[in-house]
């Protein structure tokens, strides 16, 4: 299945974000144990303001040795997607029903992301036996449950395979352009059905 982008945004524009959205977030970093990208999950408000939700390590320069954690950044807290340097991809998952029901979905989604297991919360995530809790599979496992919950369309297998595809060719895009993600460029993409 083939990918579109919505948009794309470079240094010095004001970017938004669409209404009521689930998005994956893949932040480029360097390879490493854990992955080649930071993965996070973002939501939107009807008016475009980002919640952002990831596991967080403790010991950033050294993972395996840090703790895991659940954090998240609603507004006005500390991320924003308009000043993040390593942001590639924010990859659309679904958009929530306007009117009353958003709020209901809302809560139920912020539940489903702090629900979901940590090292940190005692709860035990289900990993396959080449794997370690990274950031990555706590997303993976929100994306799961968001689309056995019908927020989504894509399960995580497929939203693994089309996000990193889709991060992939555009840091090798800008790479290839001579730019670095890490002046502010990203790309807003989602899945195009034919």
């Amino acid at each position: 299945m083939p990918l579109e982008t919505i948009t794309e945004f470079s240094p010095g524009q004001e970017p938004k974000l669409g209404p009521r959205r689930i998005y994956v977030a893949l932040h480029d970093r360097k390879k490493d144990e854990f992955g080649e990208f930071h993965w996070a999950i973002v939501t939107t408000t009807p008016g475009g303001m980002p919640t952002y939700y990831h596991a967080s390590n403790t010991n950033a320069a050294d993972p395996a040795n840090g703790t895991w954690s659940f954090e998240r950044r609603g507004v006005g807290d500390t991320w924003d997607f308009r000043r993040t340097r390593s942001l590639l991809v924010l990859y659309e998952l679904g958009t929530l029903p306007r009117g009353p029901g958003f709020s209901k979905n809302f809560a139920q989604i912020d539940a489903i992301c702090r629900d979901a297991p940590t090292p940190s919360n005692g709860r035990n995530l289900t990993l396959r036996e080449d794997q370690r809790f990274s950031c990555q599979t706590w997303a993976l496992d929100v994306v799961e449950r968001l689309f056995l919950a019908g927020y989504t369309t894509m399960d995580a297998e497929g939203v693994e395979e089309f996000g990193s595809e889709a991060a992939r060719a555009y840091r090798e895009e800008l790479e290839d352009a001579g730019n670095s993600n890490q002046n502010g460029r990203f790309r807003i993409v989602k899945q195009k059905y034919e």
